[in-house]
């Protein structure tokens, strides 16, 4: 068997397999033999069907079969052994002619390969990047506290939708005819109406009653791409080509009767009588405000350093094969129309993850098991804190390795530690100019850009 690269350029190649029936003979006869033995034919035996029978009507797709496994076996060796970067994956050149299937002997198969650009990120105190600090202010201490004394509340459901609502239901893909799109999403979402960034979005999740079904647009009902996939449940790979239409299935309607600002409130939010009086508990606030404003300032800071690197690297990518890769993997179909929309996002997305995988690799960061069962014990204690549940160190180990067997969920908790580690890396390593600002202003910022 022999293999040959093609490099076309530096972002395209080709990878050919020279296939001789000394490769293939000895699987694809044990193929036969062994489904001659399974084999039920009219006026014969199991197990004696003559061999020239199960070749004249199985051979092609049994040979097909153990050929399909020498090909991804030998693609796969030979991608690792040359270290090739390969972006998506390896494709069959269009049209091409393999062989002779009918009287098999030697084979030939063309694949397309799409090729990661070479290139190497400096970073030095020349990059400049700012670091927005929001500041705590006496209103937003306020505005949490109101939200604890909804959050601790009792739980009503009221006939129609308001603000301050949240609404559970199905989130339904449809098609351009407005119809269920066959192999679409299906996800069960829990959306507060007051946290909708879009107001056109948001006026349709007003007035909304049990059993009501409204079309929105997923899109501008989350604030960004992370909030989308989990919104949607899904990997990053399926946002481009996304439809902009969603039913929504309202199944509940949500209100919380606020509870009383005392002592009961005060030891479900921080645990019993580690708070002892309102002026502690907005304390405590302050400093549960600031670790929270610290992740939004982490994401902004994230956004101003993806622009800066991608724009001062300016990375091309094997655009045409790019496109004709998620076309034909994408599970279900997508419009040349969706994927021109989608993929100028889908790419810089691409860019960013060589990006990051250059740092993380270049540098060394490295996330030990440890590190994750902490981030996912701290992340369960966020979680249950939020319903007044005061949980010991050994639950939350449990808790935690039950989450980590969720091998999504193991993998998306691996990736925050190493985008942490990314950000504090780069922090160091730039020219940093920390920044003040007000909650309002951050937000300001964030939007217009």
């Amino acid at each position: 068997m022999n293999v040959d690269l093609n490099k076309i350029d530096d972002l395209n190649g080709e990878i050919t397999i020279q296939i001789a029936p000394e490769d293939y003979k000895s699987q694809y006869n044990a193929s036969i033999e062994q489904y001659r033995k399974q084999a039920q034919f009219p006026g014969f035996r199991p197990g004696k069907v003559p061999v020239s029978l199960i070749k004249k009507k199985y051979g092609r797709s049994l040979l097909a079969e153990e050929i399909n496994k020498l090909l991804n076996q030998k693609i796969s060796e030979y991608i690792t052994e040359e270290k090739l970067p390969v972006l998506g994956q390896p494709m069959p050149k269009p049209e091409a002619d393999n062989g002779d299937w009918e009287n098999p002997d030697n084979f030939s198969f063309t694949f397309q390969l799409g090729l990661a650009p070479d290139f190497e990120l400096k970073l030095s105190k020349r990059d400049k990047l700012t670091w927005h600090k929001i500041a705590v202010d006496e209103k937003l201490v306020n505005q949490q506290a109101e939200d604890y004394t909804r959050r601790y509340g009792k739980l009503s459901e009221p006939e129609a939708s308001e603000e301050k609502d949240m609404l559970v239901g199905d989130l339904v893909e449809l098609d351009d005819k407005g119809e269920i799109l066959e192999g679409g999403i299906l996800a069960n979402a829990t959306v507060a109406i007051e946290h909708v960034p879009d107001a056109e979005e948001q006026k349709k999740l007003l007035g909304v009653k049990k059993e009501d079904s409204v079309v929105v647009n997923p899109k501008k009902i989350a604030k960004d791409d992370d909030d989308l996939m989990r919104l949607l449940n899904v990997e990053a790979e399926k946002l481009p080509g996304l439809s902009e239409h969603f039913r929504y299935n309202i199944k509940e309607v949500r209100r919380m009767i606020p509870a009383e600002m005392n002592q009961e409130l005060f030891d479900k939010v921080f645990g019993e009588g580690k708070v002892t009086s309102e002026e502690e508990f907005k304390a405590e606030i302050t400093n549960r405000i600031a670790a929270e404003l610290e992740g939004e300032s982490k994401k902004l800071f994230k956004k101003h350093m993806t622009d800066h690197f991608l724009g001062k690297l300016k990375l091309d990518l094997p655009d045409e094969f790019l496109k004709r890769w998620i076309k034909t993997s994408n599970e279900k179909p997508i419009t040349d129309e969706q994927l021109e929309n989608d993929y100028p996002h889908y790419a810089d997305h691409l860019r960013w993850q060589l990006v990051e995988n250059q740092i993380i690799e270049k540098n060394e960061l490295k996330v030990e098991q440890e590190e994750v069962i902490e981030h996912a014990k701290n992340t369960l204690a966020k979680h249950f804190a939020m319903y007044g549940i005061q949980q010991s160190d050994e639950e939350l180990t449990k808790a935690a390795a039950n989450v980590l067997r969720d091998e999504k969920e193991a993998r998306r908790l691996y990736d925050e530690l190493y985008e942490e580690k990314i950000v504090n890396f780069v922090k160091d390593a730039v020219k940093l100019e920390e920044k003040e600002v007000s909650f309002d202003d951050f937000i300001a910022i964030a939007k217009g850009e």
